[in-house]
């Protein structure tokens, strides 16, 4: 009985944990709709879920212009990709990828943004910008993804072994990823001042 007692303990803690855990707000600001999936490795094998966590999707989750997504984080230890598209089918991607251990690490990643195993970004005509929000006192790796139309985005991955990954405070469980942006918004850096 014991034994039980324990388990669900830790089970009930760690289910709260992730309940208290922040989000990855989508932003699209196209004029079009974009897609996402987000892959959650605590699900049997993997999950592709969109805003309702409780459910695995099939089809990609459309965002559509103007809309703001949020998107719960899974804070597990282990690394978590969300894949965003201009199609349903999300054959090209860009991918927020982030996993939280001794801090919250994350990236962009263009790795597979012209398909399978073919680097590039879905969004290379737009305007693409990541960021955390909150304090990021004491960590100067914790800044901003921008990636400007018409340019390589030298702070996604463009191949696995450049150090596009940026260390914020572990406490750091809350992103915002803009799509489309404008001119004037992709070149600012976010700073952000929570009560």
């Amino acid at each position: 009985m014991r034994s039980f007692s324990l388990q669900a303990l830790a089970f009930f803690s760690a289910s709260a944990s992730l309940a208290s855990a922040g989000s990855v707000e989508i932003k699209n600001y196209c004029e079009h709709s974009i897609y996402i999936r987000q892959s959650d490795p605590t699900k049997m094998g993997g999950c592709d879920m969109g805003p309702d966590t409780s459910k695995c999707y099939s089809d990609a989750y459309e965002v559509k212009p103007n809309e703001l997504v949020p998107l719960d984080m899974t804070i597990s230890g282990q690394g978590v990709a969300i894949k965003i598209s201009k199609t349903p089918s999300l054959e090209k991607i860009t991918q927020f990828e982030y996993c939280a251990s001794d801090n919250m690490y994350w990236d962009v990643s263009d790795l597979d943004g012209q398909g399978s195993n073919r680097v590039g970004s879905p969004f290379y005509h737009d305007n693409i910008k990541a960021y955390p929000l909150g304090n990021r006192d004491g960590f100067s790796d914790c800044k901003d993804v921008n990636c400007k139309k018409d340019q390589v985005c030298e702070d996604a991955y463009q191949y696995p072994d450049q150090k596009a990954t940026l260390t914020c405070p572990l406490d750091m469980q809350s992103f915002r990823f803009d799509f489309c942006t404008s001119d004037g918004d992709v070149s600012k850096r976010s700073v952000v001042f929570m009560a």
